[in-house]
């Protein structure tokens, strides 16, 4: 009698389970990890029982993010039973009423199997003749939708909160029993890194990736976060917006517009995350995500007391609208979703600052600037409709403090967008116009505008006071100062712009306005990666008027810059930076008229108000390839 077992694959199975402890746990060891190093950073030194306030600080954490995630699964689950409900009725639609078209899709289904026209032909008829068989397979092969466990959200919520509370109590163990904050942190790291790596390993065993890979990585995870909550966060973040609260506090009996940005590198994982979700990448989008929600959460924890709860659950509405985005496919450009996603980021600042002012008793108003500041639909440079706009600031009476955004806006489709590079800084000089305000201040990093970068140059020295017409000069030629969209509204109304120390407000800061300056130091600009492009006319007949304008509509459709041109009877010479794909494309598109060589790894100087003997000292020895000098302004390429 032959032997007649059936060939027997091993497979994964509860594949949802599976991922339910992933996200619990993973999560559960890593926040209560990384929150309880950082409240060891945030007491350390501290005459108060350290250890007994991380242990109820991890157990409020555990019991509020078991809950949160627990509901974030029931969501997530209920989500996709709907999401499949209402498939399946459009689907139910449409091979009733255009059975013709969805007969075609399932032909086209087995055509691209490579099955012939006759198998295809009779498969297809087969389908067809039971609705509800014909309706399952669209939603499996078209759709990729299979008809999820009508428990699921259930099960997911109670197997993701109890992961969670398993996972964080891990972390938050060895605090019980030892008796300073260092080191129970030390004992806690040791525990979790290895719990960590062991969870890691097993998962990607699970998964059929490299069990040692999915280990370490998962470690290095948690022991990144742990080290981002005990140093840069608290040290960074807590203090600067504790610095904001002290810069108010100044000027509080005025009536305020304070414009700010997102905190610290928020809009660079924003950006990230734009990135992810426009490639296809979800997962990996939502828990980068979970990543900045976690971040602005702790920063919160940290600060507030009694305006904890608000703040949360307004940053909790911020972080829904994200995660609804990132669920969905993206189907518009990229600019539409990035502005989108990164519109948070100062959203999220604002609501934190807004609620720990109102703690210290500065009362204030939180406003969203998308209900105020209306543009056009160029995401990611929107430009302003200054009619619109200047209504909904006449509509309100600006009497107090108002806390708003910089550098979004929203379309008259309540779409949010961008304003480009500098936004904030336009955003406060677009309200200072429309307000008639008596003064613009931007506070930054930096004593005030220098005469050149202290990175470069550790002599540089502050300028105490500035013209408009000076600073558009010096950003034009690459100063990292104000850029001149800023400056514009504030130069049509005559209102002074001050730069200040965000560090230190007691420094004077340099002023900027409508009077010219006399007697100002050299400014000096260097610009490093640049490329020289030498465009000779092909058949050394004059450049002319032609050939520029075609050269500068490249310019345009490009997108380019120019940081230096010099024209010749037969050639052009253009300098700028170092953008491979955009040089090989305006190299390209050149050649048509042009015979076209590229010159690169060049360094542009710029120096303003310049003296010969300042020029010669920094070009001594230097091989230049191009010069231009006017009474003012000397440029030189080497």
């Amino acid at each position: 009698m032959k032997d007649t077992h059936l060939h027997h694959e091993p497979h994964l199975e509860s594949s949802d389970l599976l991922k339910d402890i992933v996200i619990g746990m993973s999560d559960g060891l890593t926040v209560p990890f990384a929150l309880a190093a950082g409240m060891v950073g945030a007491v350390h030194g501290v005459a108060i029982d350290q250890t007994k306030l991380i242990i109820l600080a991890g157990i409020a954490e555990i019991s509020a993010g078991s809950i949160a995630m627990g509901l974030g699964g029931y969501l997530a689950g209920k989500t996709e039973s709907d999401h499949y409900n209402s498939e399946v009725k459009r689907e139910y639609y449409e091979v009733e009423n255009m059975a013709e078209e969805e007969k075609k899709e399932v032909r086209q289904f087995f055509a691209d199997w490579g099955l012939s026209e006759e198998i295809q032909d009779k498969a297809t008829e087969e389908i067809i003749k039971d609705k509800d068989r014909w309706v399952r397979f669209m939603m499996q092969y078209e759709l990729g939708l299979n008809e999820p466990d009508p428990k699921r959200a259930t099960k997911s919520a109670f197997n993701i909160g109890i992961s969670y509370i398993v996972g964080g109590l891990i972390p938050l163990s060895p605090y019980f029993f030892t008796s300073t904050a260092l080191n129970g942190l030390r004992a806690s790291a040791i525990i979790t890194l290895i719990c960590l790596f062991v969870f890691g390993f097993f998962k990607s065993r699970l998964t059929g990736m490299n069990p040692w890979t999915g280990g370490l990585k998962v470690m290095l995870i948690g022991a990144a976060a742990a080290a981002t909550a005990f140093g840069i966060a608290i040290t960074n973040s807590i203090e600067r917006i504790q610095q904001v609260a002290a810069i108010v506090n100044e000027y509080h009996t005025e009536p305020l517009v304070i414009i700010i940005s997102a905190i610290g590198k928020t809009t660079n994982a924003l950006e990230k995350i734009a990135e992810a979700f426009y490639a296809g990448h979800k997962e990996e989008a939502l828990q980068l995500f979970h990543v900045v929600k976690q971040q602005h959460l702790t920063t919160a924890k940290y600060l507030l007391v009694t305006q904890y709860n608000a703040c949360v659950a307004q940053l909790n509405d911020f972080f829904t609208e994200v995660e609804w985005l990132l669920h969905d496919k993206p189907v518009r450009d990229y600019d539409y979703y990035y502005d989108q996603v990164v519109c948070c980021g100062e959203l999220f600042s604002t609501c934190i600052i807004s609620h720990y002012l109102n703690e210290v008793a500065i009362a204030n108003e939180w406003l969203d600037v998308r209900d105020i500041l209306r543009t056009d639909d160029t995401f990611r440079n929107a430009g302003i409709d200054w009619t619109y706009t200047q209504q909904a600031v006449d509509r309100m009476e600006w009497t107090g403090c108002y806390i708003t955004q910089g550098f979004i806006g929203a379309t008259d489709a309540n779409e949010s967008t961008t304003l480009g590079r500098e936004g904030s800084d336009y955003t406060a000089a677009i309200f200072a116009s429309l307000l008639n305000a008596e003064s613009v201040t931007i506070w930054k990093d930096v004593e005030g505008v220098m005469n050149a970068d202290p990175r470069q140059f550790p002599e540089a020295q502050l300028i105490s006071e500035l013209s408009f017409d000076e600073v558009i000069e010096m950003s034009y030629y690459g100063a990292q100062v104000i850029h001149p969209k800023t400056i514009k509204p504030l130069q049509n109304k005559g209102i002074p712009l001050y730069v200040k120390c965000f560090l230190d407000a007691s420094l004077p800061g340099t002023l900027i306005h409508k009077k010219q300056v006399k007697h100002l130091p050299p400014i000096i600009v260097v610009k490093q990666k640049q490329v020289l492009m030498h465009l000779h006319s092909q058949d050394f007949s004059f450049v002319g008027e032609k050939a520029i304008s075609t050269l500068y509509a490249l310019f345009s459709k490009l997108k380019i810059d120019a940081n230096l041109i010099q024209t010749g009877a037969i050639s052009v010479q253009v300098c700028l930076d170092d953008n491979e794909a955009k040089v090989s494309q305006l190299a390209q598109a050149a050649s048509d008229i042009f015979e076209v060589q590229v010159e690169k790894g060049l360094t542009l100087l710029t120096i303003r108000h310049y003296t010969p003997e300042l020029l010669e000292s920094m070009t001594m020895g230097k091989n230049i390839v191009l010069e231009q000098l006017t009474k003012k302004t000397v440029q030189v390429l080497y």
